[in-house]
C-alpha cells in the first residue's frame, strides 16, 4: 500500500512539475495587447522608439544613420490579426503612409510605406525589420 500511495504521489509531482513548466514557458501573445507598451524597430539605416498611446494614437521618434531625427505623433488604425502579430497603419507628415504587420513571436515587422518622389508621384517601399517590446 506503501508503494502504491508513493508511487501516485510521484505521478501527482510529476504532472504538477510538468503542468507548471508549460504555464511558464507558453507564449502568452494570445493575450497581449500593444496599448500602453513602446517599442523599438530597428530599420535598415533606421531606429525608432514608438509609444501605442491608446488604441488610436501613436508617438514615434526615428533617428538615421546621418543622425536626423523624425518625431511626430498620429491617429492610427491598429488589429489584432493573429496569434501576437497585429497590423497597424497610420498616415504620417508630409503625406507618408505606413502599414506594418507585427509579428511579436517572430520579433520582426514588415511595413509597406508611401510617400512622394520629387516629381510629387506615389512611390511605395516594403521594408523589413526587428521588433522588441521594451520592457
Amino acid at each position: 500500500m506503501k508503494t502504491l500511495v508513493s508511487v501516485c504521489v510521484a505521478i501527482a509531482f510529476v504532472l504538477l512539475a510538468y503542468n507548471c513548466s508549460c504555464n511558464l514557458n507558453s507564449n502568452n501573445s494570445e493575450d497581449i495587447s500593444l496599448t500602453g507598451k513602446k517599442a523599438t524597430l530597428t530599420y535598415p539605416g533606421m531606429v525608432a522608439n514608438v509609444k501605442y498611446i491608446n488604441d488610436s494614437t501613436i508617438y514615434w521618434k526615428s533617428i538615421d544613420e546621418n543622425d536626423s531625427i523624425d518625431e511626430q505623433t498620429k491617429a492610427m488604425k491598429m488589429r489584432k490579426i493573429g496569434n501576437g502579430k497585429f497590423f497597424i497603419s497610420w498616415i504620417g507628415d508630409y503625406g507618408v503612409t505606413s502599414s506594418q504587420v507585427v509579428d511579436l513571436n517572430k520579433k520582426t515587422f514588415i511595413e509597406f510605406y508611401t510617400s512622394a518622389d520629387i516629381l510629387g508621384n506615389r512611390v511605395g517601399q516594403m521594408i523589413e525589420g526587428k521588433y522588441e517590446l521594451d520592457k
